[in-house]
């Protein structure tokens, strides 16, 4: 089933490494909600869709700089434009340093389910070098108070391969994410985005990189630390502790053969089943400046850009900055890019949507790429990647893609 996205652009500073759309100005909450609630009645007007949604995430910019009072309002023209599932995932992003009891209480209350911490670190000069605003006690606390509010299903986000990381800075803070006890944890490679004041301290040689080869072995040992204490890894930055019924992630994808049962890997581990959706190439609607929406084989984005967004929502226009048809040539480079970066690639489900034949057409790349321990195959219908494959994703997504780019005549 498809996910719904609010984008939220508001944080009280923003980090130097962040390139989503966010400004710390956050006096335009209100107005900002009414523009969002409007698009949300645009939207619905317009694609009429009379599906059921699995998942709403609220993302940022912090989501938990608004009050409960303001995510209600939010949530009632979002239910009231669109058919939420009972059983929904409904994830908000939180920054440590702007929640307490009371929201936390307000937001469970009104049905959010999941919470996203943005913590990165427990070292105070890499909290104090990111930007973040919050200290590692708070990251603590913020997670307690989650639990104690009564939320099960808590993600913590972590960042590795900063300037002054080694590896025994780096196991500190995974040994600190693991006694929080939380049921997913995403681990990230700090990238040096082009307009963030990140890159330009790199361009000012005001910071170093860490050689690509601890950045490597950083993240093998991301891997074999977090599987080590429960965690099973089921995207290139993504790890999650199995459900009630413990089952091994590659055993169930072993038996996802088609669409229809593809998520059965939600069922058995605490996967994000919003972002499960995208890396799947699901459809979902967003909303909010700079949010991306893809829906019948066209994928839009919104104004990046708050003034010119609720400008063109107050005269009645959606905020559309561009879009644009969704080729199958597209379609298929995507589906192997984000298969191989998650949970895989089912050679029948690529049969039945392409009408092609990975599985001969491939075989001796697969065959050598499982001989070097990069990918390994479940039941014979899906392949994926291994911890050692994850590194070399993007070689792996070539090797494929250059085959079907001289197919199509490019």
């Amino acid at each position: 089933m498809p996910g719904l996205y609010i984008h939220i652009p508001f944080c009280e500073k923003k980090c130097i490494y962040c390139d989503f759309y966010s400004i710390e100005k956050t006096s335009l909450m209100d107005e900002f909600l009414n523009a969002v609630c409007k698009e949300m009645d645009m939207v619905a007007g317009i694609t009429k869709p009379a599906c059921t949604f699995s998942s709403v995430f609220l993302g940022g910019g912090t989501p938990s700089l608004m009050t409960p009072a303001q995510l209600e309002s939010l949530f009632a023209v979002l239910h009231r434009n669109y058919s939420i599932a009972a059983d929904a995932e409904i994830t908000m992003e939180c920054n440590p340093g702007t929640i307490d009891s009371e929201k936390l209480c307000g937001y469970k209350s009104l049905g959010v389910n999941r919470l996203s911490f943005g913590v990165q670190s427990f070292h105070a000069d890499e909290l104090a070098f990111l930007g973040r605003i919050h200290n590692a006690e708070q990251a603590r606390e913020g997670v307690a108070l989650a639990k104690t509010a009564g939320f099960e299903n808590i993600n913590v986000d972590l960042m590795f391969a900063l300037p002054m990381h080694t590896r025994e800075r780096w196991e500190f803070t995974l040994q600190q994410a693991c006694s929080l006890d939380v049921q997913h944890i995403s681990a990230y490679s700090l990238i040096y985005e082009e307009g963030t004041p990140l890159y330009t301290q790199l361009q000012h040689k005001e910071v170093t990189p860490i050689d690509e080869e601890l950045d490597a072995e950083l993240s093998l040992f991301t891997s074999e630390f977090l599987c080590a204490h429960g965690y099973e890894q089921y995207e290139v930055s993504n790890f999650a502790r199995p459900r009630s019924v413990r089952r091994n992630v590659n055993n169930v994808l072993a038996i996802a053969g088609n669409r229809s049962n593809e998520n059965s890997i939600n069922d058995a581990i605490y996967t994000c089943r919003h972002n499960m959706n995208y890396w799947q190439c699901g459809e979902y609607l967003s909303f909010g400046p700079s949010a991306h929406s893809y829906w019948k084989s066209e994928r839009r984005w919104n104004i990046s850009n708050l003034a010119s967004y609720m400008n063109a929502v107050r005269d009645n226009t959606l905020p559309v900055g561009n879009q644009e048809k969704i080729t199958q040539e597209q379609a298929m480079v995507e589906y192997i890019s984000l298969g191989l970066r998650s949970n895989g690639i089912s050679l029948r489900r690529f049969q039945e949507l392409f009408s092609f034949d990975f599985f001969s057409r491939y075989a001796r790349e697969i065959s050598s790429f499982t001989d070097s321990g990069l990918l390994t195959p479940n039941g014979g219908d899906r392949i994926r990647c291994t911890p050692k494959g994850y590194l070399w994703c993007d070689t792996l997504t070539l090797a494929f893609l250059r085959d079907i780019t001289i197919m199509h005549g490019n």
